[in-house]
């Protein structure tokens, strides 16, 4: 009778222990992650490189995660930061044009040798709406530049404003009769305008417009 309770005792003794090491080894990370070693050992007589590397368990595995998540986050946050940015400096910036009103020279034909005045009106259209430019003066800086028919500059003057919108110079016509042409440029902080040949200009000899 005593040996019998003694191998009862022995036996769930050792169902004991195998069940606390069955336990241990789901609970170990490093068995959990243990690779067939009979096919590593194959690999290292061929020569072949054998990857040691254990996976992660627990909670260094959940905080590689979250730090490769985060980092993910973050990286998408700043492109959509950028992207946003670039977004409102596009609404920001104020597209405006200058436009040529009315330009005209006087006399026209004017006297070789004489001075004549040029007179441009302009106008600045912001075309941004909801810009309240209402009641700000808009100060441009203007040039006229006079060209001969084969295109060639035979003068340059500065328009200087005179009247609100009204830019204006003096030319002297030191050059031979003929047709001339006048470009215009204008620009403000807000904008720029060329306007090629805006202006014909006649030229005639000294004492052909008293014969007119």
């Amino acid at each position: 009778m005593t040996k019998s309770i003694l191998i009862l005792v022995f036996f769930a003794f050792i169902v004991a222990v195998a069940s606390l090491a069955a336990t241990a080894y789901a609970g170990c990370s490093a068995c959990q992650g243990e690779q067939n070693w009979s096919a590593s050992a194959i690999s290292f007589l061929e020569g072949k490189t054998v990857d040691e590397t254990q996976p992660l368990w627990g909670p260094k595995a959940e905080r590689m995660k979250n730090s490769q998540f985060n980092s993910n986050a973050d990286d998408v946050q700043k492109t959509t930061g950028v992207a946003s940015n670039s977004s409102k400096s596009s609404a920001n910036a104020q597209t405006a044009r200058i436009d040529l009103i009315n330009v005209s020279i006087e006399p026209n034909p004017v006297s070789s040798g004489s001075y004549a005045k040029i007179v441009a009106v302009f106008k600045e259209s912001v075309l941004d709406s909801s810009a309240d430019r209402a009641g700000k003066e808009t100060l441009m800086t203007a040039v006229a530049t006079i060209t001969d028919s084969e295109n060639s500059v035979v003068g340059k003057l500065s328009l200087l404003r005179s009247n609100d919108n009204e830019y204006s110079g003096i030319w002297n016509a030191n050059v031979a009769a003929g047709i001339y042409n006048a470009t215009i440029v204008a620009s403000s902080m807000h904008a720029s305008g060329t306007f090629k040949d805006a202006l014909q200009i006649e030229v005639v000899g000294t004492g052909q417009i008293m014969q007119l």
